[in-house]
């Protein structure tokens, strides 16, 4: 045999960062989350905790905590300003109201008692990480646009000042698909995002997911490498399935955020209608 033959693989080129997978914890996940985390290595960077579900879910958080996994906090602030999904667990948070939150309970003095809330919540609750206080919105002129870039700030200052200075914040930026698409809209949310003192974009686009068509899946992956110029991570959240392994091969995104088999698309039709029924439970899943 000649000796210029090598018996085993040599790197051609440096290996890539790990790729992120945060899970969304629905409210009756902590139960197989918790059998999974028992069951060996975990798979994933860490979990998206639902602010309303706190209580719920204290003992899945301290196993996450103690396996050195993430804790992300989403405060549900997109959540408690439309009508079609706000309810009882919104209201009865620190920050919440009796009502669907609006664009005038952020500014000024009151907007910053809310931050101060959420801030306080989140050192209490021991995260390691928080989705920014921000809201969906319909297109770049929208008014929460501003109203989300300081309310961003303001939680990072408060932060630092009570001593979470060591827990990133996440600028959660929910839009259309159309503005998505759309490089003058793309262009405007890109540059207030850019002076923010963030530590990564998970990007929430409405109307694409785990089933999304080829065309859309190609859209998403050209618009979503506009934002990689600023030079934080990029996490495609609400994104399953083979739409998320594309962004994912193609360097669209360094991470997914979704849940078991649930939240792997993302739809805000229903969040800003009236609810006019009583909610069902999505149908049971069997995997083989």
């Amino acid at each position: 045999m000649s000796s210029n033959v090598r018996s085993f693989p040599r790197v051609i080129r440096p290996a890539p960062s790990p790729l992120g997978l945060y899970i969304r914890a629905g409210r009756n996940d902590h139960k197989e989350l918790l059998n999974f985390l028992a069951s060996g290595d975990a798979g994933f960077t860490g979990v998206v905790f639902d602010a309303t579900q706190h209580a719920r879910h204290q003992e899945l958080r301290e196993h996450v905590l103690n396996r050195r996994l993430d804790a992300v906090l989403d405060p549900c602030t997109q959540q408690s300003a439309l009508p079609g999904i706000f309810g009882n667990g919104h209201s009865q948070l620190p920050w919440g109201g009796q009502r669907p939150h609006e664009v005038d309970d952020f500014q000024g003095r009151r907007g910053r008692q809310l931050i101060a809330k959420v801030a306080e919540f989140t050192l209490a609750g021991g995260y390691t990480q928080i989705l920014a206080p921000t809201h969906v919105t319909e297109r770049s002129t929208d008014p929460w646009i501003d109203v989300d870039a300081d309310c961003t700030e303001q939680l990072r200052l408060r932060l630092d000042a009570e001593g979470g200075a060591n827990i990133p914040v996440i600028y959660s930026l929910a839009l259309p698909y159309a503005s998505l698409r759309n490089p003058d809209q793309r262009r405007v949310f890109i540059e207030t995002i850019r002076a923010l003192p963030i530590e990564a974009i998970w990007l929430k686009v409405d109307g694409l997911g785990a089933n999304s068509t080829a065309n859309a899946t190609c859209n998403y992956v050209a618009a979503a490498l506009d934002f990689a110029e600023l030079g934080i991570p990029v996490i495609g959240d609400h994104v399953g399935g083979l739409t998320g392994l594309a962004l994912l091969a193609f360097g669209a995104a360094g991470g997914l955020a979704h849940g078991v088999t649930l939240k792997e698309r993302f739809n805000a039709r229903s969040w800003r209608r009236e609810p006019t029924s009583t909610p069902f439970a999505p149908e049971r899943r069997v995997y083989l």
